[in-house]
């Protein structure tokens, strides 16, 4: 699919929606089974960073939003280091 471009359905596929907002972010995490600070842990992030995603202090990621999308498109559950 190109993107930015809706297929006939109207459909437009986890690769076309590359923002996320604070809320999004938490359902996202939510919905894989992460806290702020598994989320962090796993994004390679500390949770202040995570925790700020959340309140849209800043900007999520291009690459973390297409990585959480595509988690969520796949149904697949990330793995997260141990401390």
């Amino acid at each position: 699919m190109t993107k930015g471009r809706k297929r006939p359905n109207g459909y437009t596929g986890w690769m076309t929606q590359r923002t996320m907002t604070g809320d999004d972010y938490l359902e996202a995490i939510r919905r894989l089974g992460l806290d702020n600070v598994q989320a962090g842990r796993f994004l390679g992030i500390n949770e202040r960073h995570s925790r700020r995603y959340t309140k849209d202090e800043i900007k999520v990621p291009v690459p973390t939003v297409l990585l959480l999308r595509a988690l969520l498109a796949m149904r697949s559950k990330p793995w997260v280091p141990p401390v």
